[in-house]
C-alpha cells in the first residue's frame, strides 16, 4: 500500500468520511466528503463557481450573512455537514462536550441551525448532544489542545518511539531507511 502525504489538509484523518452521497468532489474523487463539504476553500470555489467571480472563504460566510442564496446554500450545506460530522463523533465516543476551534468556528456561527439539523439527522435519539463550544478563530487554543494530548501521551507512556516515527517521515519524504 502506497503511503500519501495528507498534512496540510485541514480536516485530520475524517477528511474522507461521506456526508453527501450527491455532494461535490473532493481532490481525490470521493464524492461529498468532509474534505469536498468543509474545507475552506472548497466552500470558496463552491461559491466562486456558482457566482463566476472569485470570493475567498471569509468573503462566502459574508455573503451567506447578507443573505446571497447561493452563499448561504453552499454554507448551510457545510454546516448540516459539520453536523453530520458530529453527530458520527459523538456516536462512536460519547465525548461530553465538543469543542470547535480554527477556521471552522465562524462556519459553525454563520451555519448554526443547518449544523443543529445535521446533528438531528445522524445523532441517536437516545443519545443527548453534548454542549458545542465555539473557541476562538485563532490556533492558539487548538495549539494548547494539542499540547495538552501530547504531553498525556509521554506521561501515559504511548509516544511512538522517535526511531518508528523517524522511519515513517524517511518513507513519507522517500529516503530509503537505514538498519
Amino acid at each position: 500500500m502506497k503511503e500519501k502525504d495528507i498534512s496540510g489538509i485541514g480536516i485530520g484523518l475524517v477528511g474522507h468520511w461521506p456526508l453527501d452521497p450527491t455532494g461535490p468532489l473532493c481532490f481525490a474523487g470521493h464524492r461529498g466528503c468532509a474534505t469536498s463539504v468543509l474545507n475552506s476553500d472548497s466552500i470558496a470555489r463552491h461559491v466562486s463557481n456558482a457566482l463566476g467571480r472569485e470570493v475567498d472563504y471569509e468573503g462566502a460566510l459574508d455573503l451567506a450573512i447578507q443573505g446571497d442564496p447561493v452563499a448561504r446554500r453552499v454554507v448551510d450545506d457545510a454546516g448540516r455537514g459539520l453536523g453530520r460530522l458530529i453527530a458520527a463523533i459523538c456516536n462512536l465516543t460519547m465525548p461530553q462536550r465538543i469543542i470547535i476551534a480554527g477556521e471552522g468556528v465562524r462556519l459553525a456561527a454563520v451555519a448554526r441551525p443547518a449544523l443543529d439539523a445535521g446533528i438531528a439527522l445522524d445523532r441517536d435519539p437516545r443519545a443527548t448532544t453534548p454542549p458545542i463550544v465555539l473557541a476562538s478563530k485563532d490556533n492558539v487554543q487548538w495549539c494548547r489542545g494539542a499540547a495538552v494530548l501530547a504531553i498525556q501521551a509521554f506521561v501515559h507512556g504511548i509516544l511512538p518511539e522517535i526511531s518508528t516515527l523517524a522511519k515513517h517521515q524517511s518513507k513519507s519524504a522517500g529516503i530509503p531507511s537505514v538498519s
